[in-house]
This record gives C-alpha cells, structure tokens and sequence, in this order.
C-alpha cells in the first residue's frame, strides 16, 4: 500500500511539475502580450500626434493657397492699373500738346 501511496504521489507531482512548467510558459505569453499592448498603445498615440500634425499642415496650406489666390488677384488688378495709367498719361500729354498748341494759337491771334 505504501508502494502505491508512493506511485500516486509521484504521478500528482509530475503532474504538478507539468502545470508548473505550463503556468511558467502562460505568464511569460501573458507578459509578452502585456508589452505588445503597451507598444500598441504608444504607437496609437504617436498616430494620433502625427495626424494632428498632418491636419494643422493641410489647414496651413489652405490658408496659404487662398492667400496666393488673392495675391494672383491682386497683380491682376495692379497691371490692369498699370495699363489705365499708362492710357491716362498719354492721354494727358496729349491734351497739354494740345493746349499749349492753342495758347500759342491764342497768343498769336492777339499779336
């Protein structure tokens, strides 16, 4: 009866060795998984930082296309101007040509 009392000792401790063994294996799984979270996590938050990056460059550049678009408008304007400025001068040389030719005309006429 010893004998057996023995052999059944032996077996529960070999089957307490293998679930040893096995809970060993399972809280090194665990503790792996728990890194992998904690990387998930981080990367997660580095995502999140990058696309808020990403939104503030992309409202940047809206910002900066509407501004160009306005100063393209605004060198449209300004060579229109130019244009009308330059008409405007010659049409002022023009009349003072004119005017002088008829205040010689004038003085002439009242020798």
């Amino acid at each position: 009866e010893r004998d057996s009392t023995i052999s059944a000792q032996a077996d529960e401790l070999d089957v307490a060795r293998d679930r040893s063994t096995q809970l060993t294996k399972a809280e090194a799984k665990i503790s792996k998984l728990m890194q992998k979270l904690e990387e998930t996590s981080h990367l997660r938050n580095e995502l999140k930082r990058l696309q808020d990056e990403i939104d503030l460059s992309i409202g940047r550049k809206l910002e900066m296309e509407a501004e160009l678009n306005s100063v393209q408008s605004l060198k449209q304007q300004i060579e229109v101007f130019k244009s009308k400025s330059i008409d405007l001068e010659a049409q002022l040389s023009k009349m003072q040509k004119e005017m002088a030719r008829k205040e010689e005309q004038i003085a002439q006429g009242a020798e």
